[in-house]
Order: structure tokens, then C-alpha cells, then sequence
């Protein structure tokens, strides 16, 4: 269990081909695949059980003025890898010499996440995704 787990947060973290995965685990790539869907699916009903899972609703996230002083706006990026079709590469190229996804989050100072953004492409201005996302 503890391998599937480390692959799990693994393919969570660097979003590699599972066949990658798979042979870092000694496993074929459809065992590989049906142990992150099986963990990906515990993750989600648990974080959901707990109440933890992130929002993707901008209109669910209540903030009452007295709280907003204490949510924190961040973005991440996630390398992908490149696109071989030419205006998909130009629209997911960040600009610092990679290919990426983004999201923006809202967070708390707790580190707990409050709200996640759809996904963009890696060209997208941080302040752009946000306004569009509202």
C-alpha cells in the first residue's frame, strides 16, 4: 500500500505518462492506472467526508468582510509536456521555457485551500485567469 501511495501523490504532483509510473512501481501501466483512480477516488470521498475539498464555485466560497482579510490568492503551475499540435504549444507555453496548466487558489493562512480555478493554459496572465474565473 505504501508504493500505491507514493505513486498515487507521484503522478499527483508531476502528472507523468503512467507507464513512467508503472515502471518506477514494477507494474504494467493498466495496474498503474487502476490504483490512481482507486486512490484518486478515496482521496476525493474522504477530503469530501471531512468537508476539506476545495470549491471550484466562486458563488460557494462565503466570505464575510471580517474573514477576506485572512485569504490569501496563489497560483501554481504544473508542467505538461509539449504539445505536439503547434497552436496547442503556443497557448500552453508559459514564457518561462516550459509548457504549464495553471490554476488560482484561494487559501488561508492554515494552508487550507478555500477555492481552486478551472485550469488554463500556461499563457494565461495570472490576474486574466482570476478576473475571467469571477
Amino acid at each position: 500500500m505504501k508504493t500505491n501511495c507514493y505513486l498515487f501523490f507521484r503522478n499527483l504532483k508531476n502528472n507523468l505518462l503512467q507507464e513512467d509510473h508503472g515502471a518506477a512501481c514494477n507494474m504494467s501501466q493498466p495496474q498503474c492506472n487502476e490504483q490512481v483512480c482507486l486512490l484518486s477516488d478515496i482521496l476525493c470521498r474522504t477530503l469530501k467526508t471531512s468537508g476539506k475539498l476545495p470549491g471550484r464555485n466562486h458563488l460557494r466560497v462565503k466570505c464575510p468582510a471580517e474573514q477576506c482579510k485572512d485569504i490569501l490568492p496563489d497560483g501554481t503551475e504544473r508542467p505538461t509536456e509539449r504539445p505536439q499540435d503547434e497552436d496547442r504549444q503556443k497557448s500552453c507555453y508559459s514564457g518561462k521555457k516550459t509548457h504549464n496548466v495553471k490554476n488560482n487558489l484561494l487559501c488561508t493562512p492554515q494552508k487550507r485551500i478555500l477555492r481552486l480555478s478551472k485550469t488554463c493554459d500556461g499563457s494565461v496572465h495570472d490576474k486574466k485567469q482570476q478576473t475571467n474565473s469571477l
